[in-house]
């Protein structure tokens, strides 16, 4: 049922990402919202690199092995502090999530464009990576969003802002629990999903990583991988 919702949701947003339409068992992980902030050593944002980190240490071979996309908040970064090479270092990618924490979509469009535009410059001098990737805030989008990214595709950007193949409950209070998020996640996967889970603050940053260490060995039994976005889409897509 998810996969057919997401399907026609699809086809009927065309302008935007919700998943990708493909047989074989690979479903993108992304994470928002990081890293969390006043911390100077990202201890809790750590806990979710970790987590994945130890999955791929246990495997026998590199074949089933995770990576996710960390959709970066520019304004929670502190410079020189080396968390996001250290993503690039295992293999994950980063995207753009803009400079602040909120609803991008309900921005002037001289603003919108000047956050996404300060946020990328921050992402690739720390960096020197390619960023293609823009997740708007609470996943809405509109003419202006997409507008921008028309300009950014300059910079190597999608011309559609990506979302998921779920509606994420991981930052509401009631529901930023193991025993909740991990059943609810594991619902929304199908071949070619984009999962969503949240980092941003201590709490969601240990919940994440909690949900991981259960829910990659789960999508391995399953005969799953879970990839970044860019291996999720081809060049050629």
């Amino acid at each position: 049922m998810p996969q057919r919702l997401v399907t026609a949701l699809a086809a009927a947003s065309p302008t935007a990402i919700f998943a990708k339409a493909t047989t074989e068992k690979i479903v993108a992980l992304t994470i928002d919202d990081v890293p969390t902030p006043c911390q100077p050593d990202y201890s809790s944002t750590q806990l979710i690199l970790e987590a994945i980190a130890r999955y791929n240490a246990s495997l026998p071979s590199a074949a089933y092995q995770a990576h996710a996309t960390f959709f970066i908040i520019g304004g929670y970064l502190t410079h020189g502090s080396g968390i996001l090479q250290q993503m690039l270092a295992q293999g994950h990618e980063i995207g753009n999530h803009g400079m602040c924490d909120h609803t991008h979509a309900y921005l002037p469009l001289e603003t919108l464009s000047q956050e996404l535009k300060e946020a990328h410059q921050l992402l690739t001098q720390e960096t020197g990576t390619c960023v293609q990737w823009f997740r708007p805030g609470r996943g809405v989008f509109n003419q202006r969003v997409r507008a921008v990214l028309g300009e950014m595709q300059l910079c190597g950007y999608r011309p559609q802002p990506v979302l998921a193949s779920m509606v994420p409950l991981d930052t509401r209070d009631r529901f930023k629990s193991p025993r909740f998020t991990l059943p609810y996640v594991s619902r929304f996967v199908f071949p070619g999903a984009i999962l969503v889970l949240h980092g941003g603050s201590k709490e969601r940053d240990r919940n994440t990583a909690a949900v991981l260490r259960q829910l990659l060995p789960w999508l391995k039994s399953k005969g799953y991988r879970a990839v970044t976005l860019s291996q999720l889409f081809s060049p050629s897509d």
